[in-house]
């Protein structure tokens, strides 16, 4: 498989950029995301996003990529990096400088920002433990490339088809409960119009009271004629 440079890239970036505001996410985090995002788009589509290499250490996953295009992304002054102390331990933070230009395809979308909403709260320890047992990573040897055609032997938790159906639940709830709220600003709306009618109808009747009153005073003669003089007396 031949590397896609631009892709990886790009799919770096767009992930540095969604994960700006997690403080807890450094290489650890990103490699593992960068692991997920290719080998579940293998498990759905029969191919790697990025055709990456990933390899088992004692470390947990290691990209082959990844220190090469992290410094060159900083070169670009595209990404700023540095170290950071989080706890007891200190991570390789990196920070977008400029916004990713990104082109990716809708089904290219889904299966990444289904492994950013469902793993980029995991901190280093946790991404590691939940990596460990997925069956690409725990039927490779130490030091070995991981095999991607592995994701076919996947158990029910780490299967991508699962994991995209209960996203595409959790969304159609989402969007159902929007809907819900839109229904029922509608309904408050078309309330607190007929409340403003109410309010506005006797505001309406005493303008209306004193126009006729006027009216009346202004037909009313001011002066008193010579008849209505001696028909008084």
């Amino acid at each position: 498989m031949t590397f896609k440079r631009d892709k990886y890239t790009k799919l770096l970036a767009y992930m540095i950029c969604a994960c700006c505001d997690k403080r807890h996410i450094g290489k650890t985090v990103l490699s593992n995301l960068l692991y997920f995002i290719d080998f579940n788009y293998y498990e759905l589509y029969q191919k790697s996003l990025t055709n990456e290499k990933y390899f088992k250490t004692k470390k947990g996953i290691e990209p082959e990529h990844f220190k090469e295009i992290t410094e060159e992304l900083v070169k670009k002054d595209c990404v700023f990096h540095r170290k950071e102390e989080y706890y007891n331990t200190t991570l390789n933070r990196y920070y977008i400088t400029k916004i990713p230009n990104v082109n990716f395809s809708l089904k290219e979308l889904e299966v990444i920002n289904s492994a950013i909403y469902n793993l980029s709260n995991f901190n280093a320890t946790e991404i590691y433990k939940y990596s460990c047992n997925d069956m690409p990573y725990k039927l490779a040897g130490l030091n070995d490339e991981i095999n991607y055609t592995n994701t076919f032997n996947r158990t029910s938790e780490y299967s991508a088809y699962k994991i995209m159906n209960k996203d595409y639940d959790f969304l159609l709830k989402e969007e159902n409960k929007v809907e819900s709220m839109k229904d029922e600003i509608k309904r408050l709306e078309a309330s607190i119009k007929d409340e403003r009618k109410k309010l506005e109808y006797p505001k309406r009747k005493n303008k209306r009271i004193m126009e006729n009153a006027f009216s009346n005073t202004r037909n009313v003669s001011p002066v008193i004629t010579k008849s209505e003089i001696k028909s008084y007396y």
